[in-house]
């Protein structure tokens, strides 16, 4: 009593899920397949892929490209090579007057207890200027650059350097005076000792190194052996000494227009910021500029020991210069952050962008149809097994 007179047991597999889909399938024609360890493995088409490794360096290479498209994107969007144009030609606007006071000026340079003052006259330089821009100064307003130069003849200015070894300091030093002889506009056709007459201006650095030695790391394996030849220094105690002497020393100059007389403007609180180069290493604007001095080396067989002889040095090739603190050079500095180069335009950005985006999504399309297929696999081998486990069951 209360069983199903089909089933003894009292179970009625009438309204199973299972058992249900059963009889639709059996009224369709449908009879299920007997599956082996042989049908759930990879395909031909599945082991035909290309090595994982490959996937993946083309996953990474899309992604940097695509990023990079990104950045791109980005700086075409912010326009940031026209900013800076715009900024550079605003802070020049006023070079024509800057550069009319510097050419009513003779400047001379002369050097502390050794050449006395006037000493020697610079002469006018009105060679352009090289920029280190990426667009070749495409955009950049056009001036006529004007600066003070003296070349080959310092050599009466600065003594002969003698390098102190070993661990020594640069004790050797120079000052330098630059004096201007301002002719008013107003002057040039009046007398000379009339109003607004000739004003005479003395101007004096700080003491510059003549050279300088710098403590580094020795290249290894063998560091005796790279330090003089790799790297062009001092093998001592471990450490390579690298010397350079001065090649270079550009200050940047400002007129007073109350009293017309010139000085050296510095950028920042420390004094000697009076420099030419905004990006100088060991400080910015830093007026001097050094050159590697290569000292020759010749080691002992008999004690494997390093003798070190540096070259005479006489100074003869250092340049002097005087330029304007409002020098559009100096103006290109202060717009690049120092690099001289105002990046990218807004339209050759937007071409690399669309370049790398379709570089990148060219790379992705052999990495994404392997994830596809990995996937339509992996659906397929869980429904064999399902179907496999449903055949079983039945049997």
């Amino acid at each position: 009593g209360g069983g199903n007179r089909h089933d003894p047991d009292g179970f009625s597999a009438r309204g199973h899920p299972l058992m249900d889909g059963r009889r639709k399938n059996r009224r369709r024609g449908w009879q299920p397949q007997a599956y082996t360890e042989e049908s759930l493995r990879y395909s031909a088409a599945e082991e035909d892929q290309p090595p994982g490794w490959v996937t993946c360096f083309m996953v990474v290479v899309s992604v940097a490209l695509l990023g990079t498209s990104a950045y791109f994107w980005s700086e075409s969007m912010g326009g940031e090579r026209e900013k800076a144009v715009s900024e550079y030609t605003h802070m020049m606007s006023n070079w024509t007057k800057h550069r009319q006071e510097m050419a009513h000026t003779n400047f001379s340079v002369s050097a502390v207890h050794r050449v006395p003052p006037p000493g020697i006259y610079m002469d006018q330089d009105i060679r352009p200027d090289v920029y280190r821009d990426e667009e070749g100064n495409a955009g950049l307003p056009d001036y006529d650059p004007l600066r003070y130069r003296l070349d080959g003849a310092t050599g009466s200015l600065f003594p002969t350097v003698n390098y102190t070894m070993p661990g020594g300091h640069p004790d050797e030093y120079a000052t330098i005076t630059f004096n201007a002889v301002y002719t008013p506009p107003s002057a040039a056709a009046a007398d000379a000792g009339g109003d607004g007459g000739a004003v005479v201006s003395s101007m004096t650095t700080q003491p510059i190194p003549l050279w300088t030695r710098e403590v580094v790391h020795a290249a290894t394996p063998a560091p005796a052996q790279k330090c003089p030849g790799q790297q062009h220094g001092v093998y001592i105690n471990g450490m390579c000494e690298v010397y350079h002497r001065l090649s270079t020393i550009c200050v940047q100059v400002e007129l007073d227009p109350t009293d017309n007389s010139w000085s050296l403007y510095t950028r920042t609180s420390n004094p000697a910021s009076y420099g030419c180069d905004m990006k100088v290493a060991g400080m910015q604007w830093n007026p001097a500029r050094y050159v590697l001095v290569k000292p020759a080396s010749r080691n002992n067989p008999t004690t494997g020991e390093h003798h070190y002889k540096f070259p005479k040095t006489t100074l003869n090739d250092v340049s002097i210069v005087v330029r304007s603190r409002a020098d559009p050079y100096i103006e290109a500095e202060l717009s690049t952050n120092g690099s001289l180069n105002f990046g990218m335009g807004s339209h050759d950005a937007y071409i690399t962008a669309v370049v790398l985006l379709v570089i990148g999504l060219l790379l992705a399309v052999q990495p994404a149809c392997t994830c596809y297929d990995c996937y339509r696999a992996h659906r397929m081998r869980a429904k064999e097994q399902r179907y496999a486990k449903l055949n079983t069951w039945e049997g």
